[in-house]
């Protein structure tokens, strides 16, 4: 399964030009801080438990800093990833 997973400004969702992003299997917002730890998002918890039961295969998120509120946590969460076969992909990083 190919997941998408965003941290939403609740404003964003009110622009006239919000588009949702398309072509996943699934889409997972949490609708939370930044700065709350990524294991305290329920967003973040449903995706863990997903990845954990084997149902994922790809995640793709803006950006790296998403994973986290320090550096610690960002290896953890990608350690996590890794060690259940899930690729990870940032889509506004730049190349």
């Amino acid at each position: 399964m190919r997941i998408y997973y965003n941290i939403v400004d609740v404003a964003e969702l009110y622009q006239p030009n919000y588009q949702p992003p398309f072509g996943y299997d699934r889409i997972v917002d949490d609708f939370v801080y930044q700065t709350v730890a990524f294991t305290q998002r329920p967003g973040a918890n449903y995706l863990s438990k997903m990845v954990s039961a084997g149902s994922v295969h790809e995640i793709v998120m803006p950006r790296i800093d998403m994973l986290g509120t320090d550096i610690k946590e960002v290896i953890d969460i990608i350690h996590f990833f890794n060690e259940n076969d899930v690729s990870v992909q940032f889509s506004e990083e730049k190349r």
